[in-house]
């Protein structure tokens, strides 16, 4: 029953960028069924990757944290974590879930929450994401603005070739694919350009 479930918010919230939505979906506890088993293993597969490919960091920004599942995998990878999320009831929860982290209210697309680009953060993390955003590319631009370099990850399927459009524009992109249960995960990282970033 939760997966279908899951499947109804994801299509829902699909493009949208409506926050009160957000506000309806977590009035219920672990609305996207993160603590399932594969969620997990995707968290891992994060951690590993970042391990790997860029080390203990002394800053991370989560970007779309919602009740902290994630967070507290990514924590062990980073002096500080900061997460931005659009639901003021999921940030409850991940400030249960996760009190070291900091958590902002706010949305990627939404007024500047952060430091100017001197004080970018050494990595921002934004999975699973880009697609509840009405303006994706704006949303990419706007990581690179907020951090050095850029991990972010998305579930495949026909409603993301709108997000692969835009990523075939970032130069020198590394992309690897997680699979599990027959479901498949997009893992992309670059560094973000120094100068300005049109996708």
């Amino acid at each position: 029953m939760k997966g279908l479930l899951t499947r109804f918010y994801f299509r829902r919230a699909l493009y949208r960028g409506d926050g009160p939505l957000f506000e309806k979906i977590y009035r219920g506890d672990d609305p996207w069924s993160l603590e399932e088993a594969a969620e997990k293993k995707r968290f891992e597969e994060t951690n590993r990757i970042i391990r790997e490919e860029f080390g203990r960091v002394p800053r991370i920004l989560e970007i779309g944290s919602g009740e902290g599942h994630h967070s507290v995998f990514l924590q062990e990878y980073c002096d500080q974590l900061t997460g931005l999320e659009i639901s003021a009831q999921a940030i409850k929860r991940a400030r249960e879930r996760c009190p070291k982290a900091h958590y902002l209210q706010g949305d990627l697309l939404g007024p500047p929450q952060f430091p100017q680009p001197e004080a970018k953060h050494d990595l921002v993390v934004a999975c699973e994401v880009l697609y509840y955003l009405n303006d994706p590319a704006r949303g990419v631009e706007n990581l690179n603005q907020l951090g050095k370099r850029c991990l972010v990850s998305f579930y495949r399927s026909k409603e993301t070739r709108r997000l692969e459009e835009i990523f075939k524009k970032i130069p020198f992109l590394r992309e690897s694919v997680f699979t599990l249960a027959g479901r498949e995960w997009h893992f992309l990282r670059w560094s973000a350009p120094q100068g300005p970033f049109q996708p």
